[in-house]
């Protein structure tokens, strides 16, 4: 799936330009697999990772596309992507307004059956998508990442970045009544059919989209799985959330969602399903959100 040549810019959701190379499918739900790869400024690591995930998900078997999901790079992030020669990649490119507003024009665009994103530098080993796979192929609609837990890995990650994402999600969870450990981790993937649903009435456009998410299919009373995961070490990486000052601006975006969204209140038949219990994997924490 190497070596095509990129075909010529077209326009993608809210007049996104695409920039596609390679065979693409035709219609929403025409492949079994969207990946999204939303990505500023990373020209030192997409290319990898491109071909990380293209390496990984052939040998899956499944039928599959990679979007990169570019929000207004000023590098090289779309020149070293396409350079790769995947077939299986297309580019969305908006100008810069945040992770929120690329990752829902990315995956509005994406035609898998199963819809989700990865952050760009694969902090988060992508072989964990078996098993998002496996359980979204079982019986839940949406399966996210947790990198919260007390392992070895969680407790080698800065001291303040624990501290800040431990207030976030303590906040979030007051705010809508969200049961899940960690809102903002970058891998959570969906089915296509309920996120279809969802897309078109996401407001936010920066870093708390993830969590807007959540707020959303808990609502909709999606079933959410989380998976304890482990970070790998990303050479050269420094963290875009990590300040107290992005922290702080974090928290005044989480108060306004929860101005406009109201105050989610836990759903009343929220426990875990005694059925589907045994059958998830122990690395897997049931969460049901109904």
């Amino acid at each position: 799936m190497r070596g095509s040549s990129p075909n010529p810019r077209g326009t993608g959701p809210d007049g996104a330009p695409v920039l596609a190379s390679g065979s693409a499918a035709t219609s929403p739900g025409s492949i079994e697999l969207t990946v999204v790869l939303p990505a500023y400024n990373e020209e030192a690591v997409i290319a990898s990772s491109v071909e990380r995930v293209d390496s990984f998900l052939r040998a899956r078997g499944r039928s599959y596309e990679i979007l990169l999901g570019d929000d207004g790079s000023g590098d090289a992030t779309i020149a070293n992507a396409l350079a790769v020669g995947c077939e299986a990649l297309r580019v969305i490119t908006k100008p810069h307004a945040g992770k929120g507003s690329i990752l829902t024009a990315s995956l509005s665009a994406g035609r898998g059956v199963h819809i989700g994103f990865i952050d760009a530098d694969l902090e988060i080993d992508i072989a964990y998508l078996t098993e998002f796979l496996e359980l979204l192929d079982r019986d839940a609609d949406v399966v996210i990442a947790r990198k919260t837990d007390p392992s070895a890995a969680g407790r080698q990650r800065p001291l303040k970045r624990r501290i800040l994402t431990f207030f976030y999600n303590l906040a979030a969870r007051s705010l809508f009544g969200t049961p899940y450990r960690d809102h903002q981790a970058g891998m959570k993937f969906f089915r296509r059919s309920l996120m279809d649903r969802i897309l078109p009435s996401m407001v936010s456009t920066g870093w708390i989209w993830d969590t807007e998410v959540l707020v959303r299919m808990r609502r909709a009373g999606a079933v959410v799985r989380e998976v304890p995961i482990d970070v790998l070490e990303v050479p050269g990486r420094v963290p875009k959330v990590s300040s107290f000052s992005t922290s702080l601006a974090m928290s005044r975006e989480l108060l306004v969602l929860w101005l406009k969204l109201g105050r989610q209140r836990k759903a009343p038949h929220f426990a875990e399903h005694p059925a589907s219990e045994a059958a998830v994997p122990p690395s897997c924490d049931p969460v049901d959100s109904r």
